[in-house]
């Protein structure tokens, strides 16, 4: 099984749908998600923000690549 960390300021716009893909993939165990951008997040998340595969992770503004 693979654990996948994506740290996010959501920009690229096929960020959700990459997102969901992974959470279909049964190879993937958990997604590990840094928001780095709150203000940016889109609307749309919510719709998969209660998948069981994401552990959201925030601290509410930028904490940069390394340190995510």
């Amino acid at each position: 099984m693979i654990d996948v960390i994506i740290p996010t300021m959501w920009m690229a716009e096929t960020t959700i749908d990459a997102i969901e893909k992974y959470c279909n993939n049964p190879k993937i165990n958990k997604i590990i998600l840094i928001d780095n951008n709150v203000k940016m997040r889109p609307n749309t998340f919510s719709k998969i923000a209660d998948n069981s595969k994401i552990d959201y992770v925030s601290y509410g503004k930028n904490i940069y690549d390394n340190p995510a």
